[in-house]
């Protein structure tokens, strides 16, 4: 595929297999932007942090979750009954 000069003089400056701190990166987003307008850059980060389940919302997740499992072990013993010719 063939590349413009801007995309390859930008392209020289970004090593592949590298991870970069987000102040080093913010900067070579600065560096190799050629568009004539603002451009936004777009972040996602996983922090690696799980929602707490306190409180009656997370209550009634954890009944829902629980009831959930309880019904598929209960139709999988019945459709084994039903196997069986019970």
């Amino acid at each position: 595929m063939k590349h413009g000069k801007k995309y390859i003089d930008a392209a020289k400056l970004i090593e592949n297999n590298k991870t970069y701190d987000p102040s080093e990166a913010l900067e070579l987003c600065c560096k190799t932007a050629t568009a004539k307008f603002d451009e936004t850059v777009e972040l996602h980060v996983r922090l690696g942090v799980d929602q707490p389940s306190r409180g009656p919302a997370g209550a009634r997740r954890r009944r829902a979750a629980q009831r959930h499992r309880q019904g598929r072990a209960r139709y999988r013993h019945r459709q084994g009954r039903r196997r069986q010719g019970r």
